[in-house]
């Protein structure tokens, strides 16, 4: 992987990719959902990938949306299926 990946139908670098967000490096964006943007990252330390979803500038500054997505990871916290994603961490 070198590092830039495109925006998905985009032919523009994601300015994301590369960056440092808390504790992880994104490495590439996975898709778009209706809330946000999902990028596959890399623990800094412990190297464990994990898959993170980011809300749009805009919307975080939305006490809705945030209160949505805060929300949304609550229910996913409930949830073990080995076809679901285990969620290991939320925050804003």
């Amino acid at each position: 992987m070198d590092g830039v990946s495109t925006s998905l139908n985009s032919d523009k670098p994601d300015p994301l990719v590369g960056k440092v967000i808390d504790k992880y490096v994104i490495l590439e964006r996975l898709g778009k959902g209706g809330m946000g943007l999902v990028y596959k990252a890399q623990h800094q330390r412990i190297k464990r990938y994990a898959a993170l979803k980011l809300l749009p500038a805009r919307e975080s500054r939305d006490e809705v949306s945030v209160k949505r997505l805060e929300r949304e990871a609550t229910a996913m916290g409930k949830l073990q299926h080995p076809a679901i994603a285990t969620m290991y961490d939320f925050g804003m």
